[in-house]
């Protein structure tokens, strides 16, 4: 338990002694136990001071070579080059020799032995005009760079690693490649991710690394789409997304806020925006297999890929739905059928042509519902944000259907104050209940 943690205890316990809630002999061994435990909480600041260190320490190394480099010899320059990759090595072993394993002293470590292997793949690659380009370069670096996640089990080290990864990709895409590597790549770092779980599924480090990965894979999955079948990417995100909802739901739903809860946050915000971008006209233009693309720039081997997603994560989607269904969860399934809803509105857009009307009427329905039982679970939790996206959700829906249409002005202000009234409304009565339940 943190500093904070403690201190909020300690000052709680003579109100729970005055209510009733504990006695005063439970309140006192509390109060010792708690009094004299140790801290366990990380220190922020000087974890960021120790990243931020690391960052201006590596950049000022690279300003002072690149002073000098021309009038160093290819030798000379050859020391240079490792000279800095090899001092961080030995800091490291210095670390490990001597127990340093605190998490300021791996982010910081961690993050100049990241920037010592790229400074040192550059200087060398110049000074002896090695043949490459900017993704052969982005590749070795990543690949350098994974022992250095392996052993430091720094935040900081995974997320660099993942956005290194992510550049590659996007550069090799680019390119015309297929940038599938980058799946194998992320892969690798599980592991860390998984130990970091293992040890606190609500600590820091854990919830910061699902962070990384999640926000990574995410963007990933757009940028390696080979995107041959126009449109099918609404399907693999929508399984994407509520997989990711519903994984949150078995790990990380009793955390107290929603950034310790990644899965569950990003799962239900991804699948909120793709639905609401689904309820335009012009995603459903020309999707389906009635518009295949072909030609230079587009591999018909990638593509498999694209059908392994769209068919494997809306059926895990499926399977965990089923499974929250079994264990009574009720409150999963408006998300949870998130894929069948998108997969019968391509379905339809792709047999019917765009100028079908269901998929448009589909999604602004299953929003409408949505939002509706994000509004209705908060109430019944008395939970004041859900309450709060509920009707974000519910207001974004009907202003922008309403800006849609030709109503005039005086119409539209009348629905905004209506809008407003219920806003307001429905949080007045949430306090309101709170107060009784107190009472």
């Amino acid at each position: 338990m943190g500093q904070r943690e403690r201190n909020w205890l300690l000052g709680e316990l003579p109100t729970w002694v005055a209510d009733g809630v504990v006695d005063g002999l439970t309140a006192e061994r509390l109060r010792q136990r708690y009094a004299a435990a140790p801290a366990t909480g990380r220190s922020w600041g000087m974890i960021v001071c120790g990243v931020l260190g690391a960052l201006l320490v590596g950049t000022g190394v690279i300003l002072v070579l690149a002073h000098n480099w021309e009038g160093l010899s290819r030798p000379w320059r050859t020391v240079h080059s490792f000279a800095p990759l090899l001092t961080v090595q030995a800091l490291v072993v210095l670390g490990f020799a001597r127990g340093w394993s605190g998490t300021a002293w791996r982010e910081t470590t961690g993050l100049l032995w990241v920037c010592a292997i790229g400074a040192c793949i550059a200087l060398i690659g110049q000074t002896y005009h090695l043949a490459g380009n900017t993704e052969a370069f982005l590749l070795s670096w990543v690949i350098l760079v994974l022992p250095v996640v392996w052993l430091t089990r720094a935040m900081s080290v995974l997320a660099v690693y993942l956005a290194l990864a992510l550049a590659w990709a996007s550069f090799d895409k680019l390119d015309d490649g297929v940038a599938l590597l980058f799946w194998p790549l992320a892969a690798a770092a599980l592991p860390v991710v998984w130990a970091a779980v293992r040890q606190n599924p609500y600590g820091q480090c854990a919830v910061l690394m699902l962070w990384a990965v999640a926000l990574a894979c995410t963007a990933a999955v757009g940028i390696t789409l080979e995107k041959i079948m126009p449109g099918l990417w609404m399907v693999v995100y929508a399984g994407l997304f509520a997989t990711l909802y519903l994984i949150g739901g078995y790990w990380g739903a009793e955390a107290p806020t929603f950034w310790q809860r990644p899965l569950h946050t990003i799962g239900s915000f991804g699948a909120v925006v793709l639905v609401y971008l689904l309820t335009f006209d012009w995603p459903w233009h020309e999707v389906g297999w009635q518009h295949l693309r072909n030609g230079s720039g587009f591999h018909p081997g990638a593509a498999l890929f694209d059908d392994a997603l769209a068919l494997v994560l809306p059926l895990a989607a499926l399977v965990l739905l089923v499974t929250a269904v079994r264990r009574r969860q009720a409150c999963r399934i408006p998300f949870g059928l998130l894929p069948l809803v998108i997969a019968a509105g391509y379905l339809t857009a792709a047999a019917r042509g765009w100028n079908s009307h269901i998929p448009f009427l589909l999604c602004n329905g299953y929003l409408l519902a949505l939002g509706i039982a994000v509004l209705i679970q908060g109430v019944r939790r008395g939970h004041a944000g859900t309450v709060n996206a509920g009707m974000l959700i519910l207001m974004g829906l009907i202003l922008t259907r309403f800006f849609d249409s030709d109503y005039s002005f005086v119409a539209k202000g009348v629905v905004f104050i209506i809008l407003g009234s219920l806003f307001l409304g429905a949080n007045l009565l949430l306090a309101r209940r709170r107060k009784e339940v107190a009472a």
